[in-house]
């Protein structure tokens, strides 16, 4: 499951025209989330 990454609460709902936005219910915060990276380096 997900959670907020400030409050650590599961109350998330999709945000706005950013597929990746999000709301979070509980302490009213949007946040959009994006994958960097796996942490494995190629030569």
């Amino acid at each position: 499951m997900f959670h907020c990454p400030y409050c650590a609460e599961e109350d998330l709902t999709p945000h706005g025209d950013d597929p990746d936005g999000w709301h979070c219910g509980a302490c009213l915060r949007t946040f959009t989330v994006h994958l960097t990276g796996t942490g494995v380096q190629r030569p």
